[in-house]
């Protein structure tokens, strides 16, 4: 029946990933579902305050909504990048992180102790992003290259990116942001674990 073939080419195209696709299917539904449970959850929490602070009940859903839109527009356009092209300037972009961790220190932005925006007028900056952002990319292409010696070596290929985190971190327990430096932490273990690192490795 057409409708029921339909459904079950529905079913496939959303539940099974396509090869030729530039992103993983199931990483975008998992995503768009995050991103509205969390404008639901915006709309719920800001709903008094938003209304006696702007007479708008929806204020902060509406902007929220705006900055999800941007930043699914801004996915759309980073996707069309050739993952290669990451890769080849990953080092760049660490050196850009490392930079504006500094930055912050110097003369960020500080909100009850804790110094870790960059005001840029219409917005402020948070370098501890840019951080995760390309300790990810710089660590997934370095996987890739040295995934063997890796798997072999622990000064030669496990230690290099614990060095290249040690290094993020300290600047990121100045601020202080401890979370991001968990949440980094542990990502990077999992990426190392994927890789093939010996549990002996972590152990060390």
């Amino acid at each position: 029946m057409p409708l029921r073939e339909s459904f079950a080419n529905f079913k496939q195209w959303f539940t099974q990933p396509a090869p030729e696709a530039l992103f993983d299917r199931q990483l975008v539904w998992i995503s768009l579902g995050l991103m509205l449970t969390g404008l639901v959850m915006v709309t719920s929490a800001s709903f008094p305050i938003s209304y006696r602070l702007t007479g708008q009940p929806f204020h902060f859903m509406f902007r929220h909504a705006i900055f999800l839109v941007l930043a699914i527009s801004t996915a759309a356009v980073i996707l069309q990048v050739p993952t290669k092209r990451w890769f080849q300037y990953s080092s760049l972009l660490l050196g850009i992180a490392i930079f504006l961790l500094i930055v912050v220190l110097v003369g960020g932005k500080s909100v009850n102790g804790a110094s870790r925006w960059i005001p840029l007028g219409l917005f402020n900056l948070q370098p501890a992003e840019v951080a995760k952002l390309s300790l990810f990319i710089f660590m997934s292409g370095y996987l890739v290259r040295k995934q063997d010696e890796v798997r072999a070596t622990f000064f030669g290929g496990f230690f290099k990116p614990i060095l290249v985190f040690g290094t993020l971190a300290v600047l990121l327990l100045f601020q202080p942001d401890l979370g991001t430096v968990i949440v980094m932490l542990v990502t990077l273990f999992g990426m190392l674990f994927i890789a093939g690192a010996k549990l002996t490795q972590f152990l060390a």
